[in-house]
């Protein structure tokens, strides 16, 4: 009887066993199914995106630049600017205000002397006065500051290719924080049923505590590390929140069924990066620096001006006088400004040249160097989609068949089950990290 009994609960033994493996299997199977397609929807857009469900609206990403551009405020300082120079070139061929003087003339300053005033006297005198600008003096003048509008423009141009710069970056950190999350509220939920499962064989004597304790530590782990991902997607949020200038769009979820657009393969176009809206801001400011040193040589040419007086004379009626003006500003004792501002002026347009030379060749070096590291993510991404994340899986399937066949532990499937979570998000770390780069890549290319 004895005997019998020992063979009993042996084959009970067995049939909890089994159980256990069954349900270990099936858990795993199902994990295998979820996240078959998430190492090679890295590198092309996934039908349906491993992301976590929410009831947050999904703000596309050309939406959210379409806010940046129409909504954010420093587009519009520029602008504004722009406008202020245009309405300062409509004034510029004004004529200076004309002068009017009215007052007496040749008056005695005693009373005794107004006696012996003459008949041919004056005694009162009106004075006007104009001066007459050259007209190729106000049509310089009208040149050089519409030239300082489309300046301001080509700034204004620039600051908007940052700024898109900088939501894409923010809106890519937030797409791979998400996906991460997904990943890890994947590992939650499979190692939460592994705890179980490993408590439940704990409690009939077919594991050790320490097993439990590690199951139970890498379940925190995850927790830890979904706490950082969110923080790192809530402060990507605030950044382009803060870019569309929208506070009520805060909360919302972003597509991430992103895919990279292979810049990695492509040198950079030193046409299109010498054309960037930061160097045209510099062609814009070596223009009307030029201008002004039209303006300015100018200066040097004569004014006209015409005087008229009027006098009432006493006791002989009205007489008149007029006059012609001219100025002299290249005389010897006046012209030597004019010729100093000229020359200084003519010296900061050759810096200038300089200055756009050395600015085109530090933006070839960077999008440069950006490519480079771009490639070196993009081959990073491939090796963990293609080879790594595929070896640790098949470590995980070898792991659960030895622990099946009982020649292996829980402890050995949880540390090949935390590798394969690990190798996944590391992953999805270079994805970010691509995209990011993707986007710096367009700013210095002039590709946005």
């Amino acid at each position: 009887m004895k005997t019998i009994r020992m063979k009993s609960k042996m084959n009970r033994n067995k049939r909890t066993r089994r159980f256990f493996f069954l349900a270990m299997i099936l858990a795993m199977l199902s994990v295998r199914v979820i996240g078959a397609t998430d190492a090679g929807a890295l590198v092309r857009p996934a039908s349906e995106p491993p992301t976590m469900s929410s009831p947050l609206p999904v703000l596309s990403l050309d939406s959210a630049l379409a806010h940046v551009a129409a909504r954010n405020p420093e587009l519009r300082i520029w602008e504004e600017k722009a406008q202020a120079r245009s309405a300062q070139a409509e004034g510029a061929k004004a004529w200076m205000p004309p002068e009017l003087g009215v007052g007496g003339s040749q008056l005695p300053y005693g009373s005794g002397e107004a006696a012996n005033m003459a008949p041919g006297d004056p005694a009162l005198m009106v004075s006007f006065r104009q001066m007459i600008p050259g007209p190729g003096k106000r049509e310089s003048h009208a040149r050089y500051l519409t030239s300082l509008a489309l300046r301001e423009r080509a700034g204004g141009a620039w600051m908007r290719t940052v700024l898109l710069a900088d939501a894409k970056i923010q809106y890519f950190k937030m797409a791979a924080a998400e996906r991460r999350l997904a990943v890890l509220a994947e590992g939650e939920s499979v190692m939460s049923y592994m705890l179980k499962v490993a408590e439940t064989r704990f409690r009939h004597r077919q594991t050790d505590l320490a097993t439990v304790q590690e199951a139970k530590a890498r379940l925190l782990e995850l927790g830890s590390m979904r706490l950082m991902e969110k923080a790192t997607e809530k402060s990507a949020a605030a950044a382009l929140s803060t870019l569309m200038a929208d506070s009520a769009l805060f909360e919302y979820s972003v597509d991430t069924a992103l895919s990279l657009r292979g810049y990695a393969l492509l040198p950079p176009d030193s046409v299109k990066v010498a054309a960037r809206s930061d160097l045209a801001q510099i062609d814009a400011t070596v223009q009307s620096m030029r201008l002004n040193v039209e303006w300015m040589s100018r200066q040097g040419r004569p004014d006209f001006g015409i005087q008229f007086d009027h006098m009432e004379m006493f006791d002989m009626g009205r007489r008149y006088s007029v006059m012609g003006m001219m100025t002299l500003p290249l005389a010897p004792w006046s012209g030597g400004m004019i010729r100093s501002e000229v020359r200084s002026m003519q010296k900061d347009l050759q810096s200038m040249g300089s200055e756009r030379a050395a600015h085109t060749l530090m933006a070839l070096r960077m999008a440069r160097e950006m490519q480079v590291m771009l490639k070196s993510e993009v081959d990073q991404l491939g090796q963990y989609d293609g080879q790594i994340v595929p070896a640790y899986r098949m470590g995980l399937d070898a792991a659960m068949a030895g622990y099946q066949e009982g020649t292996g532990d829980l402890f050995r499937v949880l540390d090949t089950w935390d590798h394969w979570v690990m190798a996944r998000m590391t992953a999805l770390e270079h994805f970010g990290k691509a995209l990011v780069l993707e986007a710096e890549y367009e700013r210095e290319t002039g590709k946005l």
